[in-house]
């Protein structure tokens, strides 16, 4: 079913003001209509000079402020796309054909042709203004149904337009009535009509005040906080100078050209105090938010300095523990305990040279990959005295940053593979080379590829290494824990080929594990 565009009550500041709009709209068309049924002038004319609100005008003010009350407070309404479209284009045709008959001169517009006994005196019709003002109101709703950016900038340019036709209209009657009765577009229009048309479409803005220029002003920014500072001088200083000026002229106190002069130079006074007073309140701001931009260095700073001084307290505590295992090692004559004891000094040892490199880092939690593999792969080729049996061990990867989870896993991997293949890969003292391939996905993920051109191995499952035991386990677990996959192929040595997905150095990126 389709749905209307409306601003939710959470996003609508101003959605008080838009009910009390449409009230006030409601109320005074009653107002109008009842003049209407009891023959009271005052009710339909304010006053007697003045047009008068046609009971046409008025109808039509009733529905339209009864549909967007509707819209504003009941939910329920935002389903009725349909209701409301049928509404808008019966609007638009009541005031299209209006427009139609006073051109045509066939009569004084939809009140004469319904109502003959109507003067066909130009003061008892609907205004042009007043029509076209209708079809700018039913574009409105009709703009509600229906998505797209076009729409949104027609919804708020046909508001704004209705909402500048009913200023200039009340402007009018507070200057002089009779000068805008001289405009063929406002010559019927009422006053009170003028003012239903601005109460309409502020209504209306508010109805979506989550686009255009009223999302501006009514949003959480410093720019709107601004902006709705100087609304009010900008709309009613300029006003109320103007109103004062004609006044004292009127009073015979100054000359109209003297008149202009002087309204001239305070509304320039008025504008440069308001443009200083803006200035001082944006300088205020930008201090307080240079004051809180060096008061958060200042913490990144320390941050830093606290975690470059741990790393360097993890890897001296590390080296000390790597020291320690390799005594023990020393000490026990069983040559499969002693490899075990060398093992585990090597996984101490690669997490060492993930804090040793995060010390040089320039970001204190990350190091580029390609760094770290070519050390982590330089320190196991000389532990496992990779040169002197002619072994080469090439690292390729991405000098992608790469955050302290994901080193830790990713050496813990590698430095299993890479012995591991040190280890078998080339029995008989055989010569070779090991391949470590490390590739950044567009995905976000990432890919681990380590081969050799060694004697290969037996067909076996993905989770367990030929002969590396407890390596076996320790590659397949962080695989596992990661989510990524393992496979393992044998073409003219072994290949084991680890995708890891997006996720994964999602996470760790953040600093998850």
């Amino acid at each position: 079913m389709a749905q209307l565009r409306i601003a939710s009550r959470q996003a609508r500041y101003g959605g008080g003001w838009a009910v009390a709009a449409s009230i006030a709209v409601i109320a005074i068309s009653l107002f109008a209509l009842t003049g209407w049924a009891a023959g009271s002038e005052l009710l339909i004319r304010l006053r007697t000079s003045y047009s008068a609100m046609m009971p046409s005008t008025a109808f039509l003010f009733f529905v339209l402020g009864t549909v967007v009350l509707w819209l504003l407070t009941d939910r329920k309404a935002r389903k009725s796309a349909v209701a409301v479209t049928i509404i808008a284009l019966l609007i638009g045709a009541v005031a299209l054909t209006d427009i139609v008959l006073i051109v045509s001169d066939q009569a004084s517009g939809v009140d004469a042709l319904v109502w003959p006994e109507i003067d066909r005196n130009r003061l008892n019709s609907m205004a042009p203004g007043t029509a076209a003002c209708f079809i700018l109101a039913a574009a409105c709703l009709l703009s509600l149904n229906g998505e797209g950016r076009r729409r949104d900038h027609f919804y708020v340019l046909s508001a704004t337009a209705g909402l500048l036709v009913g200023m200039i209209a009340v402007v009018g009657y507070i200057f002089d009535a009779e000068a805008l009765y001289r405009v063929s577009a406002f010559t019927a229009m009422a006053l009170h009509t003028a003012l239903c048309f601005v109460l309409l479409f502020t209504a209306l803005i508010l109805l979506r005040s989550d686009t255009g220029w009223a999302g501006l002003l009514m949003g959480e920014g410093g720019g709107s906080k601004g902006a709705r500072r100087l609304f009010p001088i900008v709309l009613i200083a300029p006003f109320l100078l103007c109103l004062i000026a004609l006044i004292v002229t009127e009073g015979g106190l100054l000359s109209s050209n003297f008149r202009l002069s002087l309204l001239a130079i305070v509304m320039m006074s008025l504008l440069a105090a308001t443009v200083l007073r803006n200035a001082m309140i944006e300088n205020a701001t930008e201090r307080k938010l240079i004051a809180a931009m060096d008061d958060l260095r200042r913490a990144v700073d320390d941050r830093d300095l606290l975690l470059r001084e741990l790393y360097h307290r993890v890897k001296n505590n590390l080296q000390q523990i790597n020291a320690l295992v390799m005594m023990e090692a020393g000490k026990v004559s069983d040559e499969s305990a002693r490899n075990s004891f060398k093992a585990t000094a090597a996984r101490i040892h690669a997490l060492g040279t993930v804090h040793r490199l995060l010390l040089s880092s320039p970001a204190p939690s990350r190091l580029k990959v390609h760094d770290f593999l070519e050390e982590l792969c330089r320190n196991i080729a000389g532990s496992q005295g990779a040169a002197e049996r002619g072994i080469s061990i090439e690292v390729r990867a991405s000098d992608d940053l790469i955050h302290i989870d994901s080193a830790v896993i990713l050496g813990l991997i590698v430095n299993e593979l890479v012995t591991n293949a040190l280890k078998h890969a080339f029995p008989d003292g055989e010569s070779g080379n090991i391949s470590v391939l490390y590739t950044a996905r567009s995905d976000g993920g990432a890919r681990l590829c380590v081969s050799d051109n060694g004697a290969g191995m037996a067909a076996e499952s993905a989770d367990s290494l030929p002969g590396s035991g407890v390596g076996g386990r320790i590659v397949a677990g962080f695989v596992r824990q990661a989510g990524g996959e393992m496979s393992v192929e044998n073409d003219q040595g072994a290949r084991i080929m680890i995708n890891l997905p997006p996720d994964f150095k999602k996470e760790l990126e953040t600093g998850a594990s």
